[in-house]
């Protein structure tokens, strides 16, 4: 539950009210800032959730109105070694070392919050309840399967946001379009 919201496993309504109903419900929705989020929503969520490509969460009121979502996967980050100003790699950094980036591929395995977006009817500072949710289920997962680290990928202008949250800044896409953002979960730092 978040402030009050149900939070329904995308694939627990599926079963419930059937693809058909869904789809008519996840067409009301409508992101913040109408951004690739809603659209991710409303055009892949279901198909990724059927082909086991990530689990996506709804935070549901009282009226039936998806007031936000977040969706969680699995995916490797490449890290490159960071340079000093004449161009000589520098040793990893403490972040980089609890990173578990192998040695020699420079790979690290990583929860990915794939998406996490609120909707127009949506108090503000709802996102970071729902970051809040994905944590405490991604917490669940590492009890599991064990993997401490969680990647997000935000444009500019969500960097001092995910920052705010207790994410760093690692690198840009191989696009060059999203910032690859991680953040360590604090009860495996001191394994």
């Amino acid at each position: 539950m978040v402030n009050g919201q149900i939070i329904a496993p995308l694939r627990t309504v599926l079963r419930k009210y059937g693809e058909e109903k869904v789809i008519e419900i996840l067409s009301t929705y409508h992101d913040c800032i109408g951004s690739d989020q809603e659209s991710f929503l409303k055009d892949k969520a279901i198909m990724m959730e059927k082909k086991n490509m990530c689990r996506t969460y709804l935070a549901i009121d009282g009226d039936s109105r998806i007031l936000g979502y977040y969706s969680i996967g699995l995916r490797c980050m490449k890290v490159p070694k960071k340079k000093d100003e004449d161009g000589e790699e520098m040793k990893d950094d403490r972040f980089t070392l609890r990173m578990n980036v192998d040695p020699e591929t420079r790979v690290a395995q990583s929860y990915l919050i794939g998406q996490l977006s609120r909707s127009r009817d949506a108090p503000k500072g709802f996102g970071s309840k729902l970051m809040e949710d994905a944590i405490r289920h991604i917490m669940d997962a590492n009890l599991i399967v064990g993997c401490r680290l969680v990647r997000v990928d935000c444009d500019d202008k969500l960097i001092g946001y995910y920052s705010k949250l207790g994410f760093n800044e690692i690198k840009k896409n191989d696009d060059g379009d999203l910032n690859q953002m991680a953040y360590i979960l604090r009860s495996t730092e001191g394994s």
